[in-house]
Protein backbone atom coordinates (compact mmCIF):
# COMPACT_ATOMS: atom_id res chain seq x y z
CA UNK A 1 0.00 0.00 0.00
CA UNK A 2 1.23 3.51 -0.85
CA UNK A 3 2.15 5.85 1.96
CA UNK A 4 0.69 9.32 1.97
CA UNK A 5 4.00 10.76 0.79
CA UNK A 6 4.22 8.25 -2.09
CA UNK A 7 0.63 8.98 -3.06
CA UNK A 8 1.33 12.73 -3.20
CA UNK A 9 4.41 12.11 -5.34
CA UNK A 10 2.37 9.98 -7.71
CA UNK A 11 -0.16 12.79 -8.06
CA UNK A 12 2.61 15.27 -8.75
CA UNK A 13 4.01 13.06 -11.51
CA UNK A 14 0.60 12.94 -13.13
CA UNK A 15 0.03 16.65 -12.66
CA UNK A 16 3.35 17.64 -14.25
CA UNK A 17 2.37 16.12 -17.58
CA UNK A 18 -1.20 17.35 -17.90
CA UNK A 19 -3.62 19.92 -16.65
CA UNK A 20 -3.50 19.68 -12.89
CA UNK A 21 -6.86 18.32 -11.74
CA UNK A 22 -8.83 20.51 -9.39
CA UNK A 23 -9.45 17.64 -6.97
CA UNK A 24 -5.75 17.39 -6.07
CA UNK A 25 -5.09 21.14 -5.72
CA UNK A 26 -4.89 20.87 -1.92
CA UNK A 27 -2.42 18.00 -2.16
CA UNK A 28 -0.40 20.00 -4.68
CA UNK A 29 -0.27 22.98 -2.35
CA UNK A 30 0.77 20.74 0.53
CA UNK A 31 3.52 19.03 -1.44
CA UNK A 32 4.79 22.20 -3.12
CA UNK A 33 4.69 24.21 0.10
CA UNK A 34 7.18 21.92 1.91
CA UNK A 35 7.12 22.39 5.65
CA UNK A 36 4.38 25.01 5.48
CA UNK A 37 6.38 27.58 3.50
CA UNK A 38 5.44 28.38 -0.06
CA UNK A 39 8.18 28.79 -2.70
CA UNK A 40 9.05 32.41 -3.44
CA UNK A 41 8.62 33.47 -7.08
CA UNK A 42 9.87 36.69 -8.69
CA UNK A 43 8.38 37.41 -12.12
CA UNK A 44 10.22 39.94 -14.30
CA UNK A 45 8.87 41.47 -17.50
CA UNK A 46 11.59 42.60 -19.90
CA UNK A 47 10.94 43.58 -23.55
CA UNK A 48 7.49 42.06 -23.89
CA UNK A 49 4.04 42.63 -25.34
CA UNK A 50 2.64 41.18 -22.07
CA UNK A 51 1.17 38.28 -24.07
CA UNK A 52 2.62 35.63 -21.77
CA UNK A 53 1.17 37.00 -18.53
CA UNK A 54 -2.17 37.41 -20.37
CA UNK A 55 -1.91 33.78 -21.40
CA UNK A 56 -1.13 32.78 -17.82
CA UNK A 57 -4.34 34.50 -16.70
CA UNK A 58 -6.17 31.80 -18.68
CA UNK A 59 -4.86 29.02 -16.43
CA UNK A 60 -7.72 26.74 -15.47
CA UNK A 61 -6.78 23.86 -13.12
CA UNK A 62 -5.62 25.47 -10.93
CA UNK A 63 -6.54 29.02 -11.86
CA UNK A 64 -3.80 31.62 -11.50
CA UNK A 65 -5.36 33.27 -8.46
CA UNK A 66 -5.68 29.92 -6.69
CA UNK A 67 -2.12 28.93 -7.67
CA UNK A 68 -0.84 32.20 -6.19
CA UNK A 69 -2.91 31.93 -3.01
CA UNK A 70 -2.29 28.26 -2.25
CA UNK A 71 0.95 27.17 -3.92
CA UNK A 72 3.45 29.98 -4.49
CA UNK A 73 4.51 33.20 -2.80
CA UNK A 74 4.56 35.67 -5.70
CA UNK A 75 6.70 38.55 -4.49
CA UNK A 76 6.96 40.65 -7.65
CA UNK A 77 5.02 40.84 -10.94
CA UNK A 78 4.74 44.16 -12.73
CA UNK A 79 1.33 43.68 -14.34
CA UNK A 80 -0.47 42.16 -11.35
CA UNK A 81 0.90 44.18 -8.43
CA UNK A 82 -0.35 47.55 -7.25
CA UNK A 83 3.04 48.95 -6.22
CA UNK A 84 5.19 50.84 -8.72
CA UNK A 85 8.27 52.99 -9.04
CA UNK A 86 11.47 52.73 -7.03
CA UNK A 87 9.70 51.38 -3.93
CA UNK A 88 8.46 48.33 -5.85
CA UNK A 89 11.94 47.67 -7.26
CA UNK A 90 13.51 48.03 -3.81
CA UNK A 91 11.03 45.49 -2.45
CA UNK A 92 11.95 43.09 -5.28
CA UNK A 93 15.65 43.27 -4.40
CA UNK A 94 14.90 42.96 -0.70
CA UNK A 95 12.83 39.82 -1.34
CA UNK A 96 15.66 38.35 -3.41
CA UNK A 97 18.19 39.00 -0.62
CA UNK A 98 15.95 37.41 2.02
CA UNK A 99 15.41 34.30 -0.11
CA UNK A 100 18.83 34.14 -1.80
CA UNK A 101 19.43 30.75 -3.36
CA UNK A 102 15.82 29.60 -2.85
CA UNK A 103 13.54 31.66 -5.09
CA UNK A 104 12.40 30.91 -8.64
CA UNK A 105 13.01 33.64 -11.21
CA UNK A 106 10.51 33.81 -14.09
CA UNK A 107 11.41 36.11 -16.97
CA UNK A 108 8.98 37.19 -19.68
CA UNK A 109 10.22 38.96 -22.80
CA UNK A 110 13.54 39.33 -24.58
CA UNK A 111 16.45 41.11 -22.94
CA UNK A 112 17.75 44.24 -24.66
CA UNK A 113 21.57 44.34 -24.67
CA UNK A 114 22.49 47.29 -26.90
CA UNK A 115 24.17 50.16 -25.06
CA UNK A 116 24.13 48.16 -21.84
CA UNK A 117 20.40 47.51 -22.03
CA UNK A 118 19.18 51.12 -22.18
CA UNK A 119 16.49 50.15 -24.73
CA UNK A 120 14.73 48.00 -22.16
CA UNK A 121 13.97 50.02 -19.02
CA UNK A 122 11.74 48.05 -16.62
CA UNK A 123 11.86 50.09 -13.41
CA UNK A 124 13.51 52.79 -11.33
CA UNK A 125 16.26 52.72 -8.78
CA UNK A 126 17.26 55.49 -6.41
CA UNK A 127 20.22 56.40 -8.67
CA UNK A 128 18.53 55.97 -12.05
CA UNK A 129 16.62 53.62 -14.33
CA UNK A 130 16.74 49.83 -14.00
CA UNK A 131 17.30 47.94 -17.24
CA UNK A 132 15.99 44.46 -17.90
CA UNK A 133 19.56 43.35 -18.56
CA UNK A 134 20.76 44.45 -15.12
CA UNK A 135 17.74 42.97 -13.32
CA UNK A 136 18.06 39.59 -15.04
CA UNK A 137 21.78 39.37 -14.31
CA UNK A 138 21.37 40.48 -10.69
CA UNK A 139 18.51 38.10 -9.85
CA UNK A 140 19.80 35.13 -11.85
CA UNK A 141 22.75 34.79 -9.49
CA UNK A 142 20.54 34.17 -6.44
CA UNK A 143 17.82 32.12 -8.11
CA UNK A 144 17.48 28.41 -7.48
CA UNK A 145 15.81 28.00 -10.88
CA UNK A 146 15.42 30.37 -13.83
CA UNK A 147 12.32 29.94 -16.01
CA UNK A 148 12.18 32.04 -19.19
CA UNK A 149 8.48 32.08 -20.13
CA UNK A 150 7.59 32.59 -23.80
CA UNK A 151 9.71 32.33 -26.93
CA UNK A 152 11.06 35.88 -26.55
CA UNK A 153 12.52 35.19 -23.11
CA UNK A 154 13.82 31.78 -24.22
CA UNK A 155 15.43 32.64 -27.57
CA UNK A 156 14.78 36.29 -28.43
CA UNK A 157 11.60 35.76 -30.46
CA UNK A 158 10.12 38.65 -32.42
CA UNK A 159 12.37 41.19 -30.71
CA UNK A 160 15.47 39.44 -32.08
CA UNK A 161 14.17 39.52 -35.67
CA UNK A 162 16.65 41.28 -37.99
CA UNK A 163 17.76 44.03 -37.95
CA UNK A 164 17.24 43.71 -34.16
CA UNK A 165 18.02 47.36 -33.32
CA UNK A 166 17.92 46.86 -29.52
CA UNK A 167 20.17 43.78 -29.50
CA UNK A 168 17.43 41.55 -28.06
CA UNK A 169 18.51 38.13 -26.80
CA UNK A 170 17.14 35.24 -24.81
CA UNK A 171 17.85 34.96 -21.09
CA UNK A 172 20.45 32.19 -21.47
CA UNK A 173 22.54 34.43 -23.74
CA UNK A 174 22.92 37.23 -21.19
CA UNK A 175 23.73 35.33 -17.97
CA UNK A 176 26.82 33.45 -16.90
CA UNK A 177 27.58 29.83 -17.73
CA UNK A 178 27.01 28.75 -14.13
CA UNK A 179 23.55 30.31 -14.09
CA UNK A 180 22.63 28.73 -17.45
CA UNK A 181 22.56 25.34 -15.74
CA UNK A 182 19.55 26.55 -13.74
CA UNK A 183 17.49 27.49 -16.82
CA UNK A 184 14.29 25.65 -17.81
CA UNK A 185 12.77 27.17 -20.95
CA UNK A 186 8.97 27.29 -21.29
CA UNK A 187 8.72 28.43 -24.89
CA UNK A 188 5.85 29.43 -27.24
CA UNK A 189 4.18 32.61 -28.43
CA UNK A 190 2.55 33.03 -26.03
CA UNK A 191 3.64 30.47 -23.47
CA UNK A 192 0.99 27.95 -22.47
CA UNK A 193 -0.22 28.43 -18.86
CA UNK A 194 -0.26 24.69 -18.15
CA UNK A 195 3.34 24.32 -19.29
CA UNK A 196 4.44 26.98 -16.81
CA UNK A 197 2.31 25.70 -13.93
CA UNK A 198 3.38 22.11 -14.65
CA UNK A 199 7.06 23.08 -14.87
CA UNK A 200 6.94 25.04 -11.60
CA UNK A 201 5.18 22.14 -9.88
CA UNK A 202 7.91 19.73 -10.99
CA UNK A 203 10.63 22.12 -9.84
CA UNK A 204 9.02 22.54 -6.41
CA UNK A 205 8.44 18.84 -5.82
CA UNK A 206 11.16 16.97 -7.73
CA UNK A 207 13.67 19.56 -8.92
CA UNK A 208 15.00 19.82 -12.44
CA UNK A 209 12.93 17.88 -15.04
CA UNK A 210 14.33 15.96 -18.00
CA UNK A 211 15.20 18.54 -20.66
CA UNK A 212 15.53 18.41 -24.44
CA UNK A 213 18.55 19.95 -26.28
CA UNK A 214 16.89 23.38 -26.08
CA UNK A 215 16.45 23.06 -22.30
CA UNK A 216 12.68 22.56 -22.48
CA UNK A 217 10.84 19.95 -20.38
CA UNK A 218 10.52 16.74 -22.39
CA UNK A 219 7.14 16.07 -20.84
CA UNK A 220 5.75 19.03 -22.82
CA UNK A 221 8.20 19.37 -25.72
CA UNK A 222 9.49 15.85 -26.23
CA UNK A 223 7.31 15.13 -29.29
CA UNK A 224 6.50 17.23 -32.33
CA UNK A 225 3.15 18.62 -33.42
CA UNK A 226 3.49 16.40 -36.49
CA UNK A 227 3.81 13.27 -34.34
CA UNK A 228 0.65 14.06 -32.39
CA UNK A 229 -1.39 15.78 -35.11
CA UNK A 230 -4.87 14.35 -35.81
CA UNK A 231 -4.19 15.06 -39.52
CA UNK A 232 -1.12 12.83 -39.57
CA UNK A 233 -3.04 10.17 -41.52
CA UNK A 234 -3.61 12.70 -44.33
CA UNK A 235 0.15 13.22 -44.59
CA UNK A 236 0.81 9.49 -44.77
CA UNK A 237 -1.86 9.09 -47.48
CA UNK A 238 -0.54 12.02 -49.51
CA UNK A 239 -3.67 14.14 -49.01
CA UNK A 240 -2.50 17.76 -48.81
CA UNK A 241 -4.46 21.00 -48.57
CA UNK A 242 -3.67 23.62 -51.21
CA UNK A 243 -4.85 26.59 -49.11
CA UNK A 244 -5.93 27.30 -45.52
CA UNK A 245 -9.37 25.95 -44.75
CA UNK A 246 -9.12 22.89 -46.98
CA UNK A 247 -9.34 19.33 -45.75
CA UNK A 248 -6.03 17.49 -45.59
CA UNK A 249 -2.51 17.84 -44.20
CA UNK A 250 -1.34 21.47 -44.11
CA UNK A 251 2.34 20.64 -44.64
CA UNK A 252 2.54 21.89 -48.24
CA UNK A 253 1.12 25.29 -47.29
CA UNK A 254 3.66 25.93 -44.57
CA UNK A 255 2.83 23.83 -41.50
CA UNK A 256 5.94 23.66 -39.29
CA UNK A 257 4.55 20.77 -37.25
CA UNK A 258 7.42 18.43 -38.21
CA UNK A 259 9.94 20.68 -36.40
CA UNK A 260 7.74 22.20 -33.65
CA UNK A 261 8.18 20.34 -30.38
CA UNK A 262 5.12 20.57 -28.13
CA UNK A 263 1.98 18.67 -27.09
CA UNK A 264 -0.54 21.30 -28.19
CA UNK A 265 -2.48 18.83 -30.44
CA UNK A 266 -3.47 17.02 -27.23
CA UNK A 267 -3.63 19.97 -24.83
CA UNK A 268 -5.04 22.64 -27.16
CA UNK A 269 -4.45 26.30 -26.57
CA UNK A 270 -5.21 28.66 -23.79
CA UNK A 271 -8.84 29.59 -24.06
CA UNK A 272 -10.33 28.88 -20.65
CA UNK A 273 -11.97 25.63 -21.79
CA UNK A 274 -9.17 24.64 -24.21
CA UNK A 275 -11.52 24.25 -27.16
CA UNK A 276 -9.23 25.01 -30.06
CA UNK A 277 -5.73 25.18 -31.50
CA UNK A 278 -4.10 26.46 -34.68
CA UNK A 279 -4.51 23.43 -36.97
CA UNK A 280 -8.00 22.90 -35.58
CA UNK A 281 -8.72 26.37 -37.02
CA UNK A 282 -7.52 25.13 -40.46
CA UNK A 283 -4.31 27.19 -40.56
CA UNK A 284 -0.72 25.89 -40.45
CA UNK A 285 1.41 25.67 -37.32
CA UNK A 286 4.12 28.37 -37.48
CA UNK A 287 6.58 26.72 -35.07
CA UNK A 288 6.39 29.35 -32.33
CA UNK A 289 8.04 27.10 -29.73
CA UNK A 290 11.34 26.82 -31.59
CA UNK A 291 14.66 28.70 -31.38
CA UNK A 292 14.96 31.15 -34.25
CA UNK A 293 11.22 31.82 -34.42
CA UNK A 294 9.93 33.73 -36.29
CA UNK A 295 12.83 34.33 -38.71
CA UNK A 296 13.71 30.69 -39.34
CA UNK A 297 10.06 29.76 -39.77
CA UNK A 298 9.36 32.37 -42.46
CA UNK A 299 7.61 32.51 -44.83
CA UNK A 300 4.82 31.01 -42.76
CA UNK A 301 2.81 29.74 -45.74
CA UNK A 302 5.65 27.98 -47.58
CA UNK A 303 6.60 24.41 -46.74
CA UNK A 304 9.90 23.51 -45.11
CA UNK A 305 12.86 22.79 -47.41
CA UNK A 306 13.48 19.49 -45.66
CA UNK A 307 11.96 17.20 -43.05
CA UNK A 308 13.28 14.65 -40.58
CA UNK A 309 12.32 11.14 -41.66
CA UNK A 310 13.65 8.03 -39.89
CA UNK A 311 16.35 9.99 -38.11
CA UNK A 312 17.69 11.84 -41.19
CA UNK A 313 16.72 14.96 -43.12
CA UNK A 314 15.06 14.49 -46.50
CA UNK A 315 13.82 17.04 -49.03
CA UNK A 316 10.15 17.75 -48.45
CA UNK A 317 9.39 17.42 -52.18
CA UNK A 318 10.87 13.94 -52.11
CA UNK A 319 8.69 13.04 -49.14
CA UNK A 320 5.58 14.30 -50.92
CA UNK A 321 6.48 12.41 -54.11
CA UNK A 322 7.17 9.20 -52.21
CA UNK A 323 3.93 9.45 -50.26
CA UNK A 324 2.01 10.29 -53.44
CA UNK A 325 3.64 7.45 -55.38
CA UNK A 326 2.83 4.96 -52.63
CA UNK A 327 -0.77 6.13 -52.57
CA UNK A 328 -0.98 5.88 -56.37
CA UNK A 329 0.40 2.33 -56.38
CA UNK A 330 -2.10 1.30 -53.72
CA UNK A 331 -4.99 2.78 -55.74
CA UNK A 332 -3.78 1.09 -58.94
CA UNK A 333 -3.47 -2.25 -57.15
CA UNK A 334 -6.98 -1.93 -55.74
CA UNK A 335 -8.33 -1.08 -59.23
CA UNK A 336 -6.63 -4.11 -60.77
CA UNK A 337 -8.02 -6.41 -58.13
CA UNK A 338 -11.49 -4.96 -58.64
CA UNK A 339 -11.29 -5.50 -62.42
CA UNK A 340 -10.24 -9.11 -61.98
CA UNK A 341 -13.07 -9.84 -59.53
CA UNK A 342 -15.72 -8.16 -61.66
CA UNK A 343 -16.62 -5.59 -58.99
CA UNK A 344 -16.04 -2.65 -61.34
CA UNK A 345 -18.53 -4.02 -63.93
CA UNK A 346 -21.11 -4.73 -61.20
CA UNK A 347 -20.75 -1.24 -59.71
CA UNK A 348 -21.02 0.33 -63.18
CA UNK A 349 -24.25 -1.59 -63.83
CA UNK A 350 -25.69 -0.33 -60.52
CA UNK A 351 -24.85 3.26 -61.45
CA UNK A 352 -26.93 2.90 -64.64
CA UNK A 353 -30.02 1.82 -62.74
CA UNK A 354 -32.60 4.58 -62.13
CA UNK A 355 -32.71 5.96 -58.62
CA UNK A 356 -35.86 5.45 -56.51
CA UNK A 357 -38.13 8.50 -56.25
CA UNK A 358 -37.47 10.85 -53.36
CA UNK A 359 -40.12 11.15 -50.61
CA UNK A 360 -42.11 14.39 -50.57
CA UNK A 361 -40.43 17.18 -48.63
CA UNK A 362 -42.20 18.17 -45.39
CA UNK A 363 -43.43 21.71 -45.06
CA UNK A 364 -41.49 23.98 -42.65
CA UNK A 365 -44.53 24.18 -40.37
CA UNK A 366 -45.32 20.46 -40.35
CA UNK A 367 -44.86 20.25 -36.58
CA UNK A 368 -47.26 23.13 -35.91
CA UNK A 369 -50.53 22.00 -37.47
CA UNK A 370 -53.71 23.12 -35.72
CA UNK A 371 -57.43 22.91 -36.35
CA UNK A 372 -57.46 26.27 -38.08
CA UNK A 373 -54.52 25.34 -40.38
CA UNK A 374 -50.70 25.17 -40.22
CA UNK A 375 -48.80 27.74 -38.16
CA UNK A 376 -45.67 29.53 -39.39
CA UNK A 377 -42.89 31.68 -37.97
CA UNK A 378 -42.62 35.36 -38.67
CA UNK A 379 -38.95 36.30 -38.19
CA UNK A 380 -37.75 39.35 -36.33
CA UNK A 381 -36.03 40.43 -33.10
CA UNK A 382 -36.16 37.91 -30.29
CA UNK A 383 -38.26 38.95 -27.31
CA UNK A 384 -37.48 36.11 -24.92
CA UNK A 385 -38.60 32.53 -24.54
CA UNK A 386 -42.24 32.10 -23.37
CA UNK A 387 -43.41 29.69 -20.72
CA UNK A 388 -45.26 27.17 -22.85
CA UNK A 389 -48.55 25.66 -21.60
CA UNK A 390 -48.42 22.26 -19.92
CA UNK A 391 -48.42 19.34 -22.28
CA UNK A 392 -46.31 21.10 -24.91
CA UNK A 393 -42.72 19.93 -25.27
CA UNK A 394 -40.12 22.66 -25.14
CA UNK A 395 -37.49 22.61 -27.89
CA UNK A 396 -34.02 22.20 -26.31
CA UNK A 397 -31.89 25.29 -26.67
CA UNK A 398 -28.38 26.41 -25.79
CA UNK A 399 -27.35 29.29 -23.52
CA UNK A 400 -29.41 32.45 -23.82
CA UNK A 401 -28.09 35.14 -26.12
CA UNK A 402 -28.89 38.84 -26.04
CA UNK A 403 -30.47 38.49 -29.48
CA UNK A 404 -31.06 34.84 -30.38
CA UNK A 405 -32.10 33.99 -33.86
CA UNK A 406 -35.62 32.63 -33.52
CA UNK A 407 -38.93 34.12 -34.51
CA UNK A 408 -40.62 37.15 -33.14
CA UNK A 409 -44.04 35.59 -32.85
CA UNK A 410 -45.95 32.53 -33.87
CA UNK A 411 -48.90 33.34 -36.14
CA UNK A 412 -51.40 31.56 -38.28
CA UNK A 413 -51.76 31.96 -42.02
CA UNK A 414 -54.22 34.73 -42.64
CA UNK A 415 -57.66 33.71 -43.95
CA UNK A 416 -61.06 35.34 -44.30
CA UNK A 417 -62.65 33.61 -41.29
CA UNK A 418 -59.72 32.16 -39.38
CA UNK A 419 -58.51 32.99 -35.86
CA UNK A 420 -55.16 32.38 -34.23
CA UNK A 421 -54.90 29.07 -32.38
CA UNK A 422 -54.79 28.86 -28.60
CA UNK A 423 -51.02 28.32 -28.64
CA UNK A 424 -50.39 31.31 -30.92
CA UNK A 425 -52.58 33.61 -28.80
CA UNK A 426 -50.92 32.45 -25.56
CA UNK A 427 -47.44 33.03 -26.93
CA UNK A 428 -48.38 36.40 -28.38
CA UNK A 429 -49.90 37.49 -25.04
CA UNK A 430 -46.80 36.29 -23.13
CA UNK A 431 -44.42 38.30 -25.32
CA UNK A 432 -46.59 41.40 -25.10
CA UNK A 433 -46.50 41.15 -21.29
Amino acid sequence: MLTRREFIKALMTMAAGMSIPAFCSELLAEAAGKQGRKPVVIYLEANTCAGDIMSLLNAKDPSLDRFIQETIDLQYQTTLMAAEGSQAVQYMYKSAEENWGEYVLIVEGAVSTRENGKYGIIGELADGPLTGLQAVRDLAQGAKYIVPFGVCACYGGQYATPPNPCGAKGVSEVIGSKDRKKVVNVSACPGHPEWLVGTLTHLFVYGMPDLDPHRRPKVFNGRTVHDLCPRRSFFEKGIFASKPGERGCLYKIGCKGPVAGCDVPLRHWNTFYHWQWVIGCNVPCIGCTEPGYPTKMMPFYRHLPDIRVFGSYTASTAVAKAVGAGTGLAIAGHLGASLLSGRVRENYRKLKEPLPPLPPEPTPSADFTGKQGPLQYEFGDYLGEPDLPSGIDRVPSGPKHPKPLFGKKLIQKEGPDTKASLLARQISKKWKD
